[in-house]
C-alpha cells in the first residue's frame, strides 16, 4: 500500500479561513464545526440552502455543497434522476446530485489547491456566487419533477427559459 507524503511547506493553509471571511462578508449564520468542515445558512430566491465546505488536506482539496432544504421522496428519485443528468449536461462548473445524508437534492463543486495555486476571497465569492446562482436557476425544475408532476422535458425547458427585458 502506498503512503501520502506531503513535504510540510508543500501543504497549503487550510482556505476555509478564506471561506469564512467571504460567508462572513455576506451576514450569514455559520460555525466552523472542525479544522476540515464550515457550515453556513442562508435564504435563496426559492428555497433555503445549507452551504458546506469541507476541505480536504491530504489531497489539497476543497469541496462546497449547497443543499436544498427538504427531502425527495424515494418515490419521486426515478423520475429525478433524468433530469439530473440533463442539468448536469448543461453545467460548466460542478454538478448536482442527491446528498445521501440528507436524501436532499445538492450543488457540488470541488478545487485542488495544490503546486502554487491559491483561494483568493475574489476567487471564492465568484465560486459560491456560481452555485447559488445554479441552484437558483434548477430550483424549480427540480421541485417542477419532484413535486409538480411535470415531465423532465417540460421542467428542462422551463430552467433554460431566458427571458429577454422586462415585463
Amino acid at each position: 500500500m502506498t503512503s501520502l507524503h506531503l513535504e510540510a511547506d508543500s501543504v497549503l493553509e487550510n482556505p476555509l479561513s478564506i471561506v469564512e471571511e467571504v460567508v462572513l462578508g455576506r451576514d450569514l449564520p455559520c460555525e466552523r464545526v472542525s479544522d476540515e468542515e464550515f457550515v453556513a445558512e442562508m435564504s435563496s430566491l426559492w428555497c433555503n440552502l445549507k452551504l458546506w465546505f469541507v476541505w480536504k488536506a491530504e489531497c489539497q482539496t476543497l469541496m462546497i455543497s449547497c443543499i436544498f432544504d427538504g427531502k425527495v421522496p424515494e418515490r419521486s428519485r426515478a423520475n429525478l434522476y433524468p433530469l439530473l443528468a440533463m442539468v448536469n449536461d448543461a453545467l460548466w462548473l460542478g454538478h448536482f446530485g442527491i446528498c445521501a445524508e440528507e436524501s436532499a437534492i445538492s450543488y457540488r463543486y470541488s478545487m485542488i489547491l495544490k503546486s502554487g495555486a491559491s483561494l483568493t476571497e475574489d476567487v471564492m465569492e465568484d465560486i459560491l456566487s456560481q452555485a447559488i446562482s445554479e441552484c437558483e436557476r434548477f430550483y424549480p425544475a427540480f421541485q417542477s419533477v419532484v413535486w409538480g408532476g411535470k415531465s423532465v422535458k417540460e421542467a428542462m425547458e422551463a430552467a433554460i427559459f431566458e427571458t429577454v427585458g422586462e415585463a
